[in-house]
């Protein structure tokens, strides 16, 4: 790869691109990548996730993220990765993103609330774990994340005065 030359696209050929991603494609589809590579991309950081290499698992989430730009999935995962290695802004960025995407789904507002804890940030993790239980309960959904944010609710911030 080192030494060769990247192809520059045509202006009709970027224009043809730029409509299909703002008609709502990706550029996954546009390159014609199966879905079953996208899969095998996000295997392959999901394990190195697992195994605690979060830089790696980093950096084959991103390139989902950029492919594959309206999968929450993605987003979510590369926030994972950005809070295990310490760059809380980055993940609550990436996490708020994925909020976005996927309103119904409470898990990036829990995880933003970890990341606010991790900045000492009390305040606002108490605000977004709120929000994350909020609509959890209006879409009926249980998971065991929201299960350790309502305990930790009732501990942590029990100091004041038992105000939830």
């Amino acid at each position: 790869m080192e030494g060769q030359v990247t192809k520059v696209p045509e202006n009709d050929e970027l224009a043809t691109i730029t409509e299909y991603l703002l008609n709502g494609g990706t550029l996954a589809e546009a390159k014609s990548f199966s879905k079953g590579a996208l899969e095998s991309i996000y295997s392959m950081s999901y394990n190195q996730y697992q195994s605690g290499r979060y830089e790696k698992a980093a950096r084959g989430f991103q390139y989902l993220c950029f492919y594959d730009h309206w999968n929450p999935r993605n987003f979510l995962c590369l926030g994972a990765c950005q809070q295990m290695l310490r760059l809380y802004g980055d993940a609550l960025k990436t996490y708020e993103y994925a909020a976005r995407m996927d309103k119904k789904n409470p898990l990036p507002k829990v995880y933003m609330g970890d990341c606010y804890l991790a900045l000492r940030d009390e305040h606002r993790a108490r605000i977004v774990y709120e929000s994350a239980i909020k609509d959890a309960d209006t879409n009926h959904i249980s998971h065991a994340e929201l299960t350790r944010i309502k305990n930790l609710l009732a501990t942590l911030f029990d100091h004041e005065g038992g105000k939830h």
